[in-house]
């Protein structure tokens, strides 16, 4: 028993030494988040910090459950935070041998370009936001038939997974999840949610019983300075909350879209401002991607991939900490103070946070 016990303790104190040390050079490293750049700017060798991740696959587990931590002490029965799911893509354009890489469509730059197709489920209550899993989609060609998952079922998949271990009273998510297969579901479970809604989608109303696209939809319309609509739907039998928002798009052009819930005895402000929850895991991706590195793993095996993401995924959970204790408005704020005044008090200071919130 007491060997048991020991090795329990050995394990915690390893898997713990790796994610601080790693984690520290993620974020004190300017350059990419190779081995040679993340030793040039923090105490480990290249060597030490190759033989910490390749022998890291086990603490995956270690990392997702001190990430469940963050979000119980963080969660409340009064403040149940809400679950975000969205997929991103990680560029490996090069890539000739990793597993799991694919062709998928980047929204950021419109097109379609090599790399992980990964889908991230985050917990946020609009202060802090943990993101603390994800997915892998892959193309039809670039798997098994019989296990080929469209992005909606992965989605699905990891709300079975984890609704059950964290609190949360919604689920908010983008346009492309807007199905009639994945409402259902939804509806099913007995979840709330809220979402985006493409605008040639047809409904029907207790007043016009013929389908018409919500873009085009008489009761949708918004007249002169109002802002938002919110009106009761039938998508394909599915009864909805459909609001009809007016805002500024891209280049500055006003747009008309719509967003779709469940969650009864709301205004059409209060659904607008709720579905503005789902910003925060946009930021994550923002962050991860130009601040933390999550694209600059350079391993072949997946496994050190995995452990690569929880890194970040944690890391970027501890700059959300540190952000609050620190009235800081962004996770960036954090990272800058840490790169830029590496010689004065603030630098020292915040090392012993981050040191204190590892151990």
């Amino acid at each position: 028993m007491t060997s048991c016990i020991k090795s329990v303790v050995d394990f915690s104190k390893k898997a713990t030494m790796f994610l601080a040390g790693y984690s520290k050079a993620l974020l004190l490293t300017v350059e990419r988040k190779n081995y040679t750049s993340m030793a040039r700017y923090s105490s480990v060798s290249a060597r030490k910090l190759a033989n910490m991740r390749d022998g890291s696959a086990k603490y995956v587990e270690f990392v997702r459950e001190k990430l469940f931590a963050l979000i119980k002490e963080h969660s409340s029965e009064n403040n149940r935070g809400k679950l975000i799911i969205d997929f991103t893509a990680i560029n490996k354009m090069y890539s000739q041998s990793i597993e799991n890489v694919t062709y998928d469509r980047d929204g950021s730059i419109s097109a379609v370009r090599k790399g992980f197709s990964l889908g991230f489920i985050a917990w946020s209550n609009d202060q802090i936001t943990i993101p603390f899993a994800f997915d892998y989609w892959l193309r039809r060609k670039d798997i098994e038939e019989k296990l080929y998952r469209k992005k909606n079922k992965i989605a699905q998949d990891l709300i079975m997974q984890y609704k059950e271990k964290i609190l949360f009273d919604e689920l908010l998510c983008d346009g492309a999840f807007a199905t009639y297969e994945m409402l259902l579901f939804l509806i099913n479970i007995e979840l709330f949610f809220t979402m985006r809604m493409a605008r040639n989608r047809t409904i029907t109303t207790e007043k016009n019983s013929i389908p018409t696209q919500l873009q085009k939809h008489p009761e949708l319309r918004l007249f002169r300075n109002e802002k938002s609509k919110t009106i009761v739907g039938y998508y394909k039998g599915i009864k909805l909350f459909i609001t009809a928002q007016k805002r500024k798009g891209r280049k500055g052009k006003k747009e008309v879209v719509f967003i779709v819930s469940n969650v009864p005895n709301r205004t059409a402000k209060e659904h607008v401002k709720n579905y503005s929850s789902r910003s925060p895991v946009e930021k994550f991706f923002r962050t991860s991607k130009q601040k933390l590195g999550i694209q600059d793993c350079q391993s072949v095996a997946l496994q050190n991939q995995n452990i690569h993401f929880y890194s970040v995924m944690y890391t970027y959970a501890m700059l959300e900490v540190l952000k609050i204790d620190n009235r800081k408005s962004c996770p960036e704020d954090i990272v800058n103070i840490l790169r830029r005044q590496k010689s004065t008090s603030f630098f020292t200071s915040y090392i012993d946070q981050i040191e204190t919130f590892m151990a």
